[in-house]
């Protein structure tokens, strides 16, 4: 998953959110471990669903930067199994973003100088992947014209899938 943060791009968009809040976060507040997960838990999350929602397009089985296609190979998964597995994990690194935010923002001392900056930044980290799920959705690339009716549904229908060796 590591790879596929840094591969995502997405971390460039997260270091977006202080410009486009308009906000001074001290240097230091990057070095906390409980901000750098937070990061990690929102790209996971996005990369997770980026990748799931890809197949209903169809995947190949030479896409191996796909963590379907990964869990597919390495945990010897159908799709379905594959998809299943994508989707708990996507649950765990929501709750664990929630578990550690709230530790996290209560951690701040209330005379820390840029305390509210650094909530309207995880506030920002929430926005932005909530974004980006919504996205997933509306854009036709990967859904087609079926976006809200998965939505609405909770399903698709994914082609023939390629065997993941």
């Amino acid at each position: 998953m590591a790879f596929r943060r840094k591969e995502s791009g997405f971390l460039v968009a997260l270091d977006l959110i202080e410009y486009a809040r308009d906000l001074n976060m001290l240097e230091s507040i990057y070095d906390n471990e409980s901000l750098k997960k937070l990061r990690d838990y929102v790209c996971d999350i996005a990369v997770l669903c980026e990748d799931i929602v890809s197949c209903a397009k169809g995947t190949r089985s030479l896409d191996h930067s796909n963590l379907i296609m990964v869990f597919r190979k390495v945990e010897k998964l159908s799709l379905e199994d594959a998809l299943t597995r994508a989707g708990t994990v996507v649950k765990e690194r929501v709750d664990a973003f929630l578990d550690v935010e709230h530790t996290f923002l209560q951690s701040l001392e209330d005379g820390h100088e840029s305390i509210n900056d650094v909530q309207s930044y995880v506030q920002g980290l929430r926005d932005w992947v909530s974004g980006f799920v919504n996205w997933l959705y509306e854009t036709e690339r990967y859904l087609g014209k079926k976006g809200s009716e998965v939505r609405a549904f909770g399903w698709v229908f994914l082609p023939d899938a390629a065997s993941p060796s």
